[in-house]
């Protein structure tokens, strides 16, 4: 039987499970329509999706699009129209909301802003040889909490129950945004809305049952209803599971009732994004947006200081107004919060934002092409935007992985300052292996402060997270195996060494090769 409409998902990663696609199957379900949704990602070979999709031999085929998969969604539609000529391709998705009339010519029609009802109109039309004229379809909004839940039978009968603890589930519980950012999209539409509370404990438990076990709510400012935000967080710490939660947070609007259920929850339980973009007050407002930059950064310090969560913090390279000063600041600013991760990303003119609309007029100069990313600002020229992407990977690398926190404190403390110290590594090559960083970063710090603190310090740090002890030629382990046999215990591999710069012997016990350990 020949499938009459195909919704094709391309994700970022093969276990990624965004619910666009199925938000549109679920609303047209409701309606009476039945649509198949074929779910794959951007690093799949674009001939095994073509033969998926044409095996189907559809006559709609809707494509949800982004900055990260228009490219492969463009060369998708064109080899499926070339196959099957008489099927009807749709685009929609952000990265296509704002198209004009001459855009994506091998796409039929366009779908543009919320996707769910206006998807089905037109579905429908073309089923009933009733096609609308114009390639470009305007929105039709339906509020949030009107929409069908979009977790089916066929949403989780389309995952491996083997492989839902390793996907990664988007849930929506809120749409939109109170914040009006002139780099973002997220604002616009109509205005924020929020699904129940009471249907946002059933899904989430519903998605527990099912197996899931890392659920990021895709929610633009998770805590925007500060006493919604604290009942959530009260509910996941209450579940029977060790499902870890991820939400994006305006880190200046946790309060008291935020950090008070926080310190309840088991350790790991959620994962706190919180953007910071610029510590330029002017630089922000330049861009629209609120922040009480130094009350952020406390509130995360706070968060950071109950020690449960994994904390993530967000600067913005490009911003208009942020000069390399502002950025080094920021970047400093949150590496003394105590986050665990420090991402430096790359200012994107999406289309539809509002500083694409200005960028002429602010000198900012950016890519033609997805994800239109900056180069060059009248503050920060090609060269030291190029510099700052060396040092975003020295950051993801040492400070994001967690593995180098002693190594870090030294190399602050010998540097002056966080920044300082990853703009030294930045200049050299980073090197894949694990003794190979540890080497790298050995040499760095003892050209700088002593070799013997130097030694200590990335000798404590691979001894507690590498089980292999990958060393540096230099650094003799010195290993106790008297200790190491008073330790043993099946199942673990046990390090013991002796520690001649504060003359101590350390036990390092891990659980397995794969570098889970406890100390």
């Amino acid at each position: 039987m020949q499938t009459e409409v195909l919704i094709v998902q391309l994700a970022a990663r093969f276990n990624h499970k965004p619910p666009a696609a199925w938000f549109i199957k679920a609303y047209c379900a409701e309606k009476g329509l039945l649509v198949d949704v074929l779910e794959a990602n951007i690093n799949a070979p674009l001939p095994e999706v073509v033969d998926a999709v044409v095996f189907k031999k559809p006559r709609i085929v809707g494509v949800s699009c982004y900055i990260w998969n228009i490219e492969l969604a463009q060369k998708l539609a064109m080899d499926i129209k070339k196959l099957l000529p008489e099927t009807v391709i749709v685009f929609g998705g952000p990265e296509v909301s704002f198209a004009e009339e001459t855009d994506y010519k091998m796409a039929d029609y366009i779908v543009q802003g919320e996707g769910e009802a206006r998807s089905y109109l037109l579905y429908q039309a073309i089923l009933s040889g009733k096609a609308p004229k114009e390639r470009l379809q305007k929105s039709v909004h339906v509020p949030l909490c009107d929409l069908p839940n979009f977790l089916t039978e066929s949403y989780f009968a389309s995952v491996d129950e083997k492989l839902m603890p390793h996907m990664l589930v988007y849930y929506e519980s809120s749409r939109g945004c109170p914040f009006s950012c002139g780099y973002c999209l997220s604002a616009a539409g109509h205005g924020l809305e929020h699904l129940p509370i009471e249907r946002v404990k059933e899904d989430v438990q519903l998605l527990v049952c099912h197996g899931a076990k890392c659920i990021k709510f895709t929610d633009r400012t998770f805590n925007s209803d500060k006493k919604r935000a604290a009942e959530l967080l009260k509910f996941f710490g209450s579940l029977d599971t060790d499902a870890v939660f991820h939400m994006e947070v305006a880190p200046d609007l946790i309060d008291d009732g935020f950090l008070d259920v926080l310190k309840t929850l088991p350790p790991g339980r959620v994962q706190i994004e919180a953007g910071i973009q610029s510590v330029k007050d002017e630089t922000l407002a330049a861009v629209t947006r609120k922040q009480n930059t130094k009350k952020a950064l406390e509130q995360i310090k706070k968060v950071s200081d109950i020690g449960n969560c994994h904390i993530h913090t967000d600067l913005i390279v490009g911003l208009p107004g942020d000069s390399l000063s502002d950025i080094v600041e920021g970047v400093n600013a949150c590496v003394a919060t105590g986050a665990h991760m420090v991402q430096l990303g790359f200012l994107k003119m999406l289309h539809g934002s509002p500083l694409r609309a200005k960028a002429k007029e602010m000198g900012l100069i950016f890519s033609d092409y997805p994800p239109y990313e900056i180069l060059q600002t009248p503050l920060l020229s090609y060269e030291t935007i190029r510099k700052l992407d060396k040092i975003a990977h020295v950051i993801d690398r040492v400070l994001g992985t967690g593995q180098f926190s002693h190594i870090m404190s030294y190399g602050t403390e010998v540097f002056g300052a966080p920044f300082s110290f990853f703009e030294a590594i930045a200049e050299h090559p980073l090197p894949a292996g694990q003794k190979a960083i540890y080497t790298l970063l050995y040499d760095i710090l003892r050209q700088k402060g002593t070799e013997e603190k130097a030694a200590h310090v990335v000798k404590l740090d691979c001894l507690t997270h590498d089980p292999k002890a990958q060393l540096p030629d230099g650094i003799p382990p010195l290993w106790d195996k008297e200790k190491e046999r008073e330790h043993k215990k099946t199942g673990q591999t046990v390090r013991a060494a002796f520690f001649p710069y504060d003359g101590q012997t350390r036990v390092f016990i891990h659980k397995n090769l794969k570098g889970e350990q406890k100390k």
